[in-house]
């Protein structure tokens, strides 16, 4: 009982505060402004005509081109077969650089693989106050501005565009 007695003297109103004075403003950790990229892939039905030694060349190619880019970017790859009519692959790619987003996927279709493959979707954004992170390094760093890319068998996306008549409703 002496303890409550005691903190009620040492407050500054004598009420209860629950949450902080907004005098100074909240300080941020600061984050690296990432580009987000998830790409919608079609495969072309005469892929499946082609003899299995081919598709093996063709797909090794391609993931030979595709792992070249795991030390600069966060890359995850689903299968939508069964999911989506019109896409067969999703590209979940996370890179501090456009530049490399775009020279990945010009490489990529440069091969012979990437002959077959179609755009279906393709959606492009850049985090402001989050930041993805690698799940095998970091699993245990996430918090609320680090989120743990990849850890999950499933990846929804759902597409959400704000212009500018969305900032211009009232609250």
């Amino acid at each position: 009982m002496q303890l409550l007695e005691l903190e009620k003297e040492t407050l500054d109103n004598g009420g209860l505060r629950l949450v902080a004075d907004n005098r100074e403003p909240h300080r941020f950790p600061v984050i690296e402004k990432q580009f987000v990229s998830f790409m919608f892939l079609r495969v072309n039905p005469d892929w499946r005509k082609l003899d299995s030694e081919a598709k093996r060349i063709f797909k090794s190619e391609f993931q030979n081109i595709f792992s070249q880019y795991d030390e600069e970017m966060l890359l995850f790859s689903y299968s939508l077969v069964g999911f989506d009519s019109k896409a067969d692959l999703m590209f979940w790619r996370i890179s501090n650089s456009l530049d490399s987003i775009q020279d990945m996927t010009a490489k990529l279709y440069r091969t012979n693989l990437g002959s077959f493959l179609e755009t279906t979707d393709n959606y492009l954004s850049v985090t402001k106050k989050r930041m993805f992170i690698s799940y095998v390094e970091n699993s245990n760093l996430e918090d609320r501005f680090h989120i743990v890319a990849g850890e999950k068998k499933y990846h929804f996306v759902y597409p959400c565009a704000k212009h500018s008549d969305w900032y211009a409703k009232s609250g």
